[in-house]
């Protein structure tokens, strides 16, 4: 599922969106192909901090770790 982040977007003047669940390689696919569909320029994602399966599937999806909090 991809929230539009509507503030960000903005400011950025840039479509972004976030990834709010489906941590597995197949939702973290499924959304990005939806974000492709949609025109996202940006996704992030927030899976807890402790949660290395959740940022294994989105580096698997081609996502990188950037920050991270606890």
């Amino acid at each position: 599922m991809i929230e539009p982040l509507k503030w960000d977007s903005e400011f950025f003047g840039r479509k972004i969106g976030a990834l709010s669940h489906a941590w597995t390689p197949a939702g973290v696919a499924a959304d990005v192909a939806a974000a492709r569909q949609q025109h996202y320029d940006y996704l992030i994602s927030r899976p807890p901090v402790d949660d290395a399966a959740a940022v294994r599937a989105l580096e698997q999806g081609g996502f990188y770790l950037t920050d991270f909090g606890v």
